[in-house]
């Protein structure tokens, strides 16, 4: 056998600490849909064929990644990501600066998405962030809000503009300098896979240029630059079960592809103590489901592997998963191996007041031996929300995430837990736009955040934790 071995140090999860002395922003760089929501409230979803009053009626700009973005820019400002500098020149400008790049119609409702943005502090003035020709419209999104049993329902209706495709930006892909104008202080690049090709292009240059790649994938588009985009990103998040079709299918065609064996379904142990005793056995299911779903397959498949995976969890919260070492053997002899798929659950035995799982997963497909263990960290949701509409939930803690990552790259080693802190951050943005309508009418702002949670980077921390409940799989 030949063995390869993945250690992954327990670093801080920014590939790159930026100088927060320049006066130029960080930038974060958006790629993705952006429409109208139209929502429609009604106590109870309507069952085929019956007429239903509506309780309610909004308009809102819509789009998971216009979403995202919009959470990010009313949040930009906060008083923790500002530069730690003297220079007045920095004290005026936002700490980070987010930029969208998108397509709208030549409407009025593109005119209002592009109102909407701007007042919410995301910059539209890249030359992908395109409109289409004279005439053409905005796609716009039907939305049912079951009030009884706080769901949804999305009915999806394409403008005449379509999405940014390459053709938009032909000539901005063919020049280094164009790319070196897109790129321009760009610290984070997210995408929620809806313009796969775009988003491709754009998630191969930041890796170049050694910029972390985020996307947000919902659904199996059965594109191969999805599952380009998959494997290339950095940080994956998803929901609880929308990759498990996606998976299965790539899963399948790799196995065919390189003649491997599937999987048994996994046999799940605890560690020598015999139980994780501050876990409920329902926990333990999601978190099973959660590492086998995305995971395995990344566990057989990618060498190095360093992808960390979200998995939110709707009123649970959601799990952070990231591989802390890696070990591969190549066996030569495929009749002395059997095949065997095992995840072991124990508790993390480092000293930090977070609660932290660790994960082993250890599988045989009689061609190759694989070992991953896992870091996971659970966050709960928001304690004492009034809850009016779901829309949108998963967008803004993906933008509360992506922000506070890039917010905290001027305080290394002050935090116990980066990503925890991310989480909670996440989890707040997440859980403050449950209080509205649409996915941004409560999205919190700056002066919100500021005088709820404090200015300083410790009280926010822990005034985060006192906000936020537990994990609850229950």
């Amino acid at each position: 056998m030949s063995t390869i071995n993945n250690e992954f140090t327990a670093q801080s999860p920014s590939a790159i600490r930026h100088n927060n002395n320049d006066c130029h922003p960080r930038v974060i760089l958006v790629i993705g849909s952006i429409g109208i929501d139209r929502l429609l409230s009604v106590p109870r979803f309507p069952k085929p064929g019956s007429k239903v009053r509506t309780t309610s009626y909004y308009e809102v700009g819509g789009g998971n990644a216009a979403n995202s973005v919009a959470a990010m820019g009313k949040l930009s400002n906060v008083r923790i990501f500002r530069p730690k500098t003297t220079d007045c020149c920095c004290h005026r400008r936002h700490a980070i600066c987010v930029k969208f790049l998108g397509k709208v119609g030549r409407d009025a409702t593109g005119e209002r998405l592009i109102s909407e943005l701007r007042e919410s502090h995301v910059d539209t003035s890249s030359p992908l962030f395109c409109r289409g020709p004279v005439g053409s419209t905005t796609s716009f999104c039907t939305i049912l809000v079951d009030e009884s049993e706080h769901t949804r329902t999305c009915l999806f209706t394409p403008g005449t503009a379509g999405h940014l495709t390459m053709e938009d930006g032909k000539d901005i892909w063919n020049t280094q300098e164009s790319m070196d104008t897109i790129f321009d202080n760009v610290v984070h690049v997210h995408s929620d896979a809806r313009l796969t090709e775009v988003s491709l292009a754009l998630a191969k240059e930041a890796t170049k240029r050694g910029i972390p790649v985020s996307v947000d994938c919902e659904k199996d588009r059965n594109s191969h630059a999805l599952d380009e985009l998959l494997n290339m990103c950095e940080i994956l998040f998803t929901n609880e079960s929308c990759l498990e079709a996606y998976i299965h299918r790539l899963t399948t065609e790799k196995e065919r592809e390189y003649g491997r064996c599937e999987l048994p379904k996994p046999t799940i142990k605890t560690d020598a103590a015999g139980s994780c005793p501050t876990m409920h056995e329902t926990t333990i299911d999601v978190l099973v489901k959660a590492v086998v779903t995305p995971n395995s397959y990344f566990a057989r498949w990618q060498i190095p592997m360093k992808k960390e995976v979200i998995v939110t969890q709707g009123s649970m919260g959601a799990i952070h998963l990231r591989p802390i070492r890696k070990t591969l053997e190549y066996i030569r002899d495929a009749s002395t191996a059997s095949l065997h798929n095992v995840i072991v659950i124990k508790q993390h035995d480092h000293d930090v007041s977070t609660p932290m799982v660790i994960i082993c997963h250890t599988f045989c497909d009689k061609s190759v031996r694989v070992e991953v263990e896992y870091e996971v960290r659970l966050v709960g949701v928001l304690r004492n929300v009034h809850i009016v509409d779901t829309t949108g939930a998963g967008d803004a803690f993906i933008g509360g995430y992506i922000l506070s990552r890039v917010g905290i790259d001027q305080y290394q080693g002050i935090l116990e837990d980066e990503i925890q802190f991310q989480l909670e951050f996440g989890t707040f943005v997440g859980g403050k736009k449950l209080e509205g309508p649409g996915a941004r009418t409560a999205l919190p702002t700056c002066d919100v955040f500021d005088a709820t949670l404090g200015t300083e980077l410790q009280v926010v921390a822990r005034n985060l934790k006192e906000q936020i409940g537990p994990f609850n799989a229950t």
